[in-house]
């Protein structure tokens, strides 16, 4: 007999990474508690079992099962954690069981009720236009009750902070202040490039193209950041100031001071305050009047010759600049091309005039980051001076005038550049000839060339070009084992593993699948047995008062033998400490295992005329004293019949390859495989290939189909003392 749970609590809810944890606490109730099983609702009607935990006195460290509670000061946690699907701002209900370890079942405890955060807003994005900051991110989910509880956004702006003492390696920063969450932002006052992204590493983050600001980036080639040049910001918590509570996905705001760098944060809230998690972006509120129009190099541009970085290489290391123009814009001459040039404001929609040598030629507008495009068709040996000027969306504001540009295109780095793209050729095909040496990296061609021939391994057809360099790789490898057993699991592992019709496979050695039988045996069976299938099983230890293990599960297919034979399966495992007898069930798959039989010994045999109980299935965890039975395994002894005399004689192994259901291998991958096994298998051993599916059985390499008419055997023998176990029961 047990107690009840008394005194239930939401000990703690904690929201992480769109995961919810919840922690609830509770009086231990009394008697010999298994374990605990949380129900959930989202109607307070309908409550459905979502988490079982072990009581923590059965945790054993050996066990993969991690689903314990814990005890402090008397009471007793258990946490559960939602699925990303659920932490959507909906209310649920919560309520416990607790499971005796011979499944005797409490009374349940008092209903919990509370909401889940709602969705953290997505692809957040400010627009700076030099007025005000607009804020728009994707509108909320409300599909299958999500967010049913959502009232508003909450809008946060935050200050930063500057570090002066950061590390940097490579393209990671490390900094003391850097805690998970946070919001970093790195900008490059060279460049004029920045990253942003939030911290995942406590001390570190990595500035990479992953969270580059793309359009308000440098993006060529050339552009390496310099340490020197690097500004660290981080958001100022201190700072926090809530602007707005829209219920829609877009706000302005327009009390910001100009010429600060800030923080945005948007989070969704519930009507129980409930907050989600943030989302995040930066801002620099320049002054128009203060912005300066800024064109990007050469290698930033949309054209092709200009992205190419060899040429600029070369122009960069002429001796003697009174003879070569060496300045930025510098760049070859392409007949009817119209050059296209990036550059850099700072400021949204605002107006940018162009002027050619000091003439107003147009006006471009700037994007969302302030970015803009020069597109000029410019003159084979001219010079010609570019200079920008931006107006803001009202005219009232003009930002700064540019230095002129000088912007030259010259026939002689033509040539540059056409070198410079044999250059990338001959590096590219440097870099082929390196990974053509590697069989996981070759290209195909190489591949072809290279490694096919060693192996004999060639495609066929259509055959998917990713599955047949997986088999020849791996193929290739298994050729470097000593010994060929580990080769033949290598091989058809990896057959087993690209091969959608390949369900899996057995491998016999020294004829322990059918050896000669003793006659001193302590069991005879000459009765019908199971018929021609594939099996699931599945053994637990029990005790007379209800306790149960989970299963130890082990599967036996049987359709390699002809369909009128009929054979006894003949499980044995180790005696568990104080089982007072076992459960056997059975299915046809491993998730579908039905309650067969009990016995008090530590073996089975399952014949013909075992029905399975499909009302009672295994449990699912071991919450009791008891181990699972160890070293379940299958004794193999077949009765004598055509096969069996057939198989026996010339084998000393046997390789069983499995159909999915009715479904065959390739004969182009059964011909493979013959053909491998010629090698990897030592010719003094003999062997025998046997294929079965649901439908047919096939004995190679002679490729003949068995007659699954074949007469019943004769007789089958079982010696259960011939077992190395703790106990074997007579």
């Amino acid at each position: 007999m047990i107690g009840d749970i008394n005194n239930l609590i939401l000990y703690s809810q904690i929201l992480n990474n769109e995961i919810t944890i919840f922690t609830f606490s509770f009086d231990k109730p009394t008697g010999t508690i298994g374990g605990y099983n949380l129900y959930i609702s989202y109607d307070n009607i309908t409550f459905m079992p979502t988490k079982f935990r072990i009581d923590y006195k059965h945790y054993d460290e050996e066990d993969v099962i991690t689903d314990f509670t814990y005890e402090a000061g008397g009471k007793v946690y258990f946490e559960y954690a939602t699925t990303s699907n659920i932490t959507d701002g909906r209310i649920l209900y919560f309520k416990l069981q607790a499971i005796s370890e011979s499944n005797e079942l409490s009374n349940f405890s008092s209903i919990i009720q509370t909401y889940t955060a709602p969705t953290r807003p997505t692809n957040l994005l400010v627009v700076y236009d030099g007025y005000q900051n607009e804020l728009t991110w994707d509108p909320l989910s409300t599909s299958t009750g999500k967010n049913t509880a959502f009232t508003n956004f909450n809008i946060y702006r935050k200050e930063i902070i500057e570090l002066s003492d950061f590390q940097i390696v490579e393209d990671t920063i490390s900094h003391p202040d850097f805690e998970p969450g946070i919001g970093v932002w790195i900008i490059d006052r060279t460049l004029r490039s920045m990253w942003f992204g939030l911290v995942t590493t406590e001390g570190e983050f990595v500035f990479d193209d992953t969270n580059k600001i793309i359009l308000a980036s440098d993006n060529s080639e050339d552009a390496v950041p310099s340490v020197n040049n690097l500004r660290c910001l981080i958001e100022d918590p201190t700072t926090s100031i809530l602007v707005g509570q829209p219920t829609t996905n877009t706000y302005i705001d327009n009390t910001f001071y100009l010429n600060k760098h800030y923080i945005y944060t948007v989070t969704a809230e519930s009507t129980t305050n409930k907050e989600s998690e943030e989302s995040k972006f930066p801002m620099y509120t320049i002054d128009v009047e203060e912005a300066y129009p800024y064109l990007r190099p050469p290698g930033n541009s949309d054209n092709t010759i200009l992205q190419q970085s060899h040429w600029r290489a070369i122009k960069n290391v002429l001796i003697d600049a009174n003879y070569w123009d060496k300045t930025k814009f510098a760049i070859p001459y392409f007949k009817n091309e119209v050059y296209n040039l990036k550059g850099y404001l700072g400021v949204s929609n605002c107006k940018l005039d162009v002027y050619i040598n000091n003439i107003y030629t147009y006006t471009t507008t700037t994007g969302n980051y302030g970015e803009f495009d020069l597109d000029y068709p410019f003159k084979k040996e001219i010079e010609t001076l570019v200079t920008f000027q931006a107006r803001d969306k009202f005219n009232i504001k003009f930002s700064r005038r540019s230095a002129p540009n000088s912007i030259r295109v010259i026939n002689f780095y033509t040539w540059f550049a056409a070198l410079g793209e044999e250059y990338d050729e001959t590096l590219e095909e440097i870099e082929y000839l390196k990974t053509d040496v590697n069989i996981n990296l070759a290209r195909y061609s190489s591949f072809v060339d290279r490694f096919a021939p060693l192996i004999e391994f060639y495609k066929i057809g259509d055959e998917n070009e990713t599955i047949f360099r997986t088999l020849a790789s791996q193929i290739f490898q298994a050729f470097e084992y000593a010994s060929y057993d580990e080769s033949l699991n290598m091989l058809l592992d990896v057959f087993r593993d690209n091969l959608d019709n390949f369900d899996h496979y057995e491998i016999y050695y020294n004829e322990n699948l059918y050896g000669t039988q003793r006659t001193a045996y302590t069991f005879t069976a000459t009765s019908t047995g199971l018929a021609r299938d594939d099996y699931y099983y599945g053994v637990s230890a029990c005790r007379n008062d209800g306790a149960e293990t989970d299963i130890t599960p082990i599967r036996v297919d049987r359709r390699w033998w002809p369909a009128s034979y009929y054979n006894e399966n003949v499980l044995m495992w180790d005696n568990v400490a104080d089982a007072d007898f076992y459960k056997v069930y059975r299915g046809e798959t491993s998730t579908g295992l039905q309650l067969l039989t009990s016995t008090e010994f530590n073996f089975f045999i399952d014949i013909n005329g075992y029905i399975p109980n499909p009302s009672i299935v295994p449990r699912l965890y071991n919450y009791t004293s008891l181990l699972r039975p160890k070293n379940l395994f299958l004794y193999d002894r077949y009765g004598v019949n055509n096969l069996f005399l057939r198989l026996k004689k010339p084998s000393s192994l046997v390789i069983i390859l499995y159909g999915r259901g009715n479904e065959e291998l390739e004969d182009y991958n059964i011909q493979r495989l013959l053909i491998l096994f010629e090698k990897f298998i030592p010719p003094e051993i003999l062997y025998r290939i046997i294929f079965a599916n649901n439908d047919k059985v096939i004995l190679y390499p002679e490729g003949k189909e068995i007659d699954i008419t074949e007469p019943e055997p004769i007789y089958a023998r079982y010696d259960i003392s011939n077992y190395d176990g703790d106990e074997v029961y007579a």
